[in-house]
């Protein structure tokens, strides 16, 4: 899925947790130093680990999560009757299934970090779409800034 189908389903997403008063939460999710990759493997491989990268988090979501790339390397992922404990925890599972296992490329196997911010919808007033995803995207500049390779909510 890409970003805009994202922020289409997004604005859906949000406006019926407002009106029905339910949960939502989304993570940004993004590849650490994934620049390095392509500047000495090349885009190609860079591809690679995108695929695998989306693949890996597809996989330990749940199957009602939406995952869309947002752009470059960064990801969201959206979770609907999601509260902010459980997102993080779905994100540390995206982020250990990443981290913990090299990345098998036309090089050779890559060790891939990456990074996540998570926020959840305040279902009590409502929100832009960029809005929800800018508080998203602040905790990941808060992850980046902690070191990476990490969760921030």
């Amino acid at each position: 899925m890409n970003k805009r189908y994202l922020l289409e389903v997004m604005e859906r997403e949000i406006a019926r947790a407002v009106r029905q008063q339910s949960l939502l939460s989304v993570t940004m999710l993004d590849i650490d130093h994934f620049k390095s990759i392509n500047d000495t493997y090349g885009h190609l491989i860079g591809d690679e680990v995108l695929k695998q990268f989306g693949g890996r988090v597809a996989n330990v979501s749940r199957c009602d999560d939406l995952l869309a790339r947002y752009g470059g390397e960064e990801f969201c992922l959206l979770m609907a009757g999601t509260d902010l404990a459980e997102a993080c925890e779905i994100a540390e599972r995206c982020r250990q299934v990443v981290a913990n296992t090299p990345f098998q490329t036309e090089v050779g196997p890559l060790d891939i970090s990456a990074s996540f911010g998570v926020a959840c919808l305040d279902p009590v007033r409502a929100i832009s779409t960029l809005d929800f995803l800018q508080l998203a995207d602040q905790k990941l500049y808060d992850a980046k800034s902690a070191g990476r390779n990490c969760v921030c909510s």
